[in-house]
């Protein structure tokens, strides 16, 4: 019974030195600047890996190019061509390219 307690404890003690919303104190608390909890500690680790699987997820998109970039030209003389286009928030992207022929 006494291993299982002591497990616990050294379990416990790892997961509060992951505790990254541990209040400050002015005075030292076990030699420690900050007072460090289990639920803290658990908050912690949750967050680290929400944004590790955020990172990873992002890297594997960047790899497997699921955005993609998309690149067309027109161009057009508007003394000749009258032609009239319908655009609207879901039709209409844009982008300049401001090109120095100098």
């Amino acid at each position: 019974m006494k291993k299982q307690h002591t497990a616990k404890s050294k379990i416990g003690s790892l997961i509060q030195k992951c505790d990254l919303y541990g209040h400050p104190i002015n005075l030292t608390y076990n030699g420690e600047e900050t007072f460090k909890s289990i639920l803290g500690g658990v908050f912690s680790i949750l967050y680290s890996l929400a944004v590790l699987a955020w990172l990873v997820a992002s890297i594997a998109g960047a790899i497997n190019h699921d955005g993609s970039i998309t690149t067309s030209s027109y161009f057009r003389d508007t003394t000749l061509d009258n032609a009239t286009y319908s655009l609207n928030k879901s039709n209409f992207d844009i982008a300049l390219k401001l090109i120095n022929y100098n």
